[in-house]
């Protein structure tokens, strides 16, 4: 049902007010010297994941608050559970991990 949502929802199309490129969606927060802003990583806006969805133009979802998307709830970071360490501002926020070429390049 909250897959069937979220197709209604992009099916529809969004406000342009609301429409959020993912070069802007950094907030200016990371841009790559070498890449630019193409390859830029988020973490899910609910919780502490890496995204691997964008919504509505302005949101980033990991896949199990996608699942959820009708009805997901920001989740409260645990800084010794957390994936990035709690290196983040407070969920729910959007938020830029960097160029992910590069990180996975430094591997």
């Amino acid at each position: 049902a909250d897959l069937a949502a979220c197709r209604e929802a992009v099916a529809a199309a969004p406000e342009p007010k609301d429409v959020v490129c993912p070069g802007c969606a950094s907030a200016g927060a990371s841009t790559c010297a070498k890449h630019g802003n193409e390859f830029i990583g988020f973490k899910c806006y609910y919780c502490c994941n890496s995204a691997t969805f964008f919504c509505w133009g302005k949101r980033h979802f990991c896949n199990p608050c996608h699942q959820i998307a009708g009805t997901v709830k920001p989740k409260a970071c645990v800084p010794s559970q957390c994936p990035l360490g709690g290196q983040h501002p407070a969920n729910p926020c959007e938020y830029a991990l960097g160029c992910a070429l590069c990180r996975d390049s430094a591997e």
